[in-house]
């Protein structure tokens, strides 16, 4: 036997520990390429997960702040409803169910083909799914809640309110026997079988809260895998206040020149803009207007309020005086005390004696803020009498015309006329006359639904000039002589002059950092104004969020 030499057995040994290095090493770079590659696909899952939450939320934003600045739209700021359950493997899928609560919370996929995407899925190619709070999605008008800057978030999202959530729900987890215990709310899942059927159930996507509703972006854990992104009120705020003030110009100015250029001249002889009501608290101010010193402006909040449902001093009982004759030949005036207001308008008891079966009925009254609202004069038909004894009707035949005058130095409206009452009895009478409230102008009907169906005006500045109010002394507006004027600084050229404006809105934005809410001062709502008639227009900023409106202007129709 040939013995090998042993340099040679040396090197022949020194080569295979070499070899067994090289083995060890490529090992080792296989095992951490792999560990590597693992990792990179997990960031780039979560990567992937982030963005289409970022463009899901972009989108429904979008959305709310189209339909915000649609005039066919009548609830700016609605929400899309998430897509039915029932929806997958559809036609429908992708589309937004046609109609969900307001009232509760709704949960389904994100109803991509609704919002104008393609559809979107997380890193584990799962579809997203959305989540929208009550208040939201009104559908009757107007709606139970208002939907305004100020209507409630109430979707709870880690310790907050939201507006929405979409969430990515991730692979389907099984962790039915795993060693460990979930910790509350979560629980073990075995989500894999039956995750498509229809109709979809949240729990075999959602773990721990976000399937039972205590929704919450728990991060990294072994019992979920959820991800999720937020709405909040603010941001759906922000979203579309730039389209509900563009409907301010457009569909609400023109309608308030409508009655300054038509409608007061028609009811009350003269060309004017009511007073403001004084500023406060809008969710506490009565919308009834506050006459204002000659010659001055009035600013505050615009006076909308309605004959039916204010509780504004639509009569002055201790003005109206009642005088009851026989033909002429007797008369019986009633003190004033007789008259008391009423939620419908003014009622007065007084008594006449009539031989013949006729009596005469004549009477004076005074309404106040004819000239701080938006007034129309009564009728013969506002007018009523009644037996006192058993309210039955007595027929009221006019002898003259309702005779109505505005004062410019009051702004009230004083009322007089007389009637003839038949078929009465041939005795002492007690009876009772009724006034309605001065009715609502055709402006509050003329202005559109979505405005004062969804309190829009609780979130409008209203500013007249004192060359347009009622009584403006030597104050004067017109595009000859522009001294009492509202002017609007740094306003684009392309809307017009900035300082010839006869009055001016401003929408109110949410309330910014440092602006307290339910207070009744002005610089907690409005940061754009200098003065009731100096005002600045600029961009909306973390800062200042106002946005201006005002007639006239050349991008409003009607508003010249």
């Amino acid at each position: 036997m040939k013995r090998i030499p042993a340099a040679s057995r040396r090197q022949h040994g020194a080569a295979l520990m070499i070899i067994a290095a090289l083995l060890v090493l490529g090992i080792s770079w296989f095992a951490v390429s792999a560990l590597s590659r693992t990792a990179v696909a997990s960031y780039e899952r979560e990567v992937i997960t982030a963005r289409a939450l970022q463009m899901a939320k972009d989108a429904l934003l979008s959305y709310a702040a189209h339909y915000a600045a649609r005039t066919t739209h009548n609830f700016p700021g609605r929400m899309p409803c998430p897509e039915s359950l029932t929806a997958i493997g559809t036609v429908n899928e992708g589309e937004a169910t046609g109609a969900c609560s307001n009232t509760l919370v709704e949960f389904g996929r994100l109803p991509w083909k609704t919002i104008g995407m393609e559809p979107l899925s997380d890193g584990d190619g799962e579809r997203l799914w959305y989540v929208l709070s009550p208040n939201f999605h009104p559908v009757a008008s107007p709606p139970a809640t208002p939907l305004n800057f100020d209507t409630p978030a109430a979707l709870p999202f880690d310790g907050t309110n939201v507006v929405a959530l979409i969430i990515a729900p991730g692979k389907p987890l099984n962790t039915v026997n795993d060693s460990g215990t979930p910790p509350a709310p979560c629980l073990k899942v075995a989500q894999g079988a039956g995750r498509f059927d229809s109709p979809l159930n949240p729990l075999k996507f959602f773990e721990c809260g976000n399937a039972t509703g205590a929704y919450a972006n728990l991060g990294q854990s072994p019992w979920t895998n959820d991800r999720a992104i937020a709405i909040t009120q603010a941001e759906w705020a922000d979203a579309i206040a730039p389209g509900v003030a563009d409907r301010l110009q457009r569909e609400v100015a023109p309608v308030l020149e409508t009655w300054r250029a038509t409608q007061s001249n028609a009811n009350w002889g003269r060309t004017f803009m009511p007073y403001a009501s004084s500023f406060s608290n809008p969710a506490a101010n009565d919308f009834c207007g506050n006459s204002a010193a000659q010659g001055a402006a009035s600013e505050g909040l615009p006076p909308l309020a309605r004959a039916a449902t204010s509780n504004c001093s639509w009569w002055q009982p201790a003005s109206t005086t009642m005088a009851a004759s026989v033909l002429g030949l007797l008369t019986f005036v009633n003190p004033a005390a007789n008259c008391t207001a009423i939620a419908a308008g003014l009622e007065c008891q007084f008594s006449g004696t009539t031989v013949l079966g006729v009596l005469g009925v004549a009477f004076t009254g005074v309404a106040p803020n004819g000239a701080s609202s938006f007034r129309a004069p009564i009728s013969w038909a506002d007018v009523s009498f009644r037996r006192q004894s058993d309210n039955a009707p007595v027929t009221c035949t006019p002898v003259t015309a309702l005779t109505q005058t505005l004062s410019p130095t009051t702004g009230d409206v004083s009322i007089s006329g007389t009637c003839l009452l038949s078929g009465l009895l041939m005795v002492a009478m007690p009876l009772i006359m009724r006034i309605s409230h001065l009715p609502d102008a055709a402006v509050i009907a003329d202005l559109p639904a979505w405005y004062l169906g969804n309190q829009w005006e609780a979130h409008t500045y209203y500013s007249v000039s004192p060359g347009w109010t009622v009584n403006p002394g030597a104050a004067v507006c017109t595009a000859a002589n522009r001294s009492g004027c509202i002017t609007i600084a740094s306003l684009d050229a392309s809307t017009g002059n900035t300082d010839d404006k006869r009055f001016a809105l401003a929408l109110m934005g949410r309330r910014l950092s440092g602006q307290a809410s339910g207070t009744n001062v002005l610089t907690d709502y409005l940061e754009s104004r200098t003065s009731a008639t100096l005002f600045t227009a600029a961009p909306a900023n973390s800062t200042r969020n106002d946005r201006l409106a005002a007639c006239p202007s050349l991008v409003s129709p009607g508003c010249i």
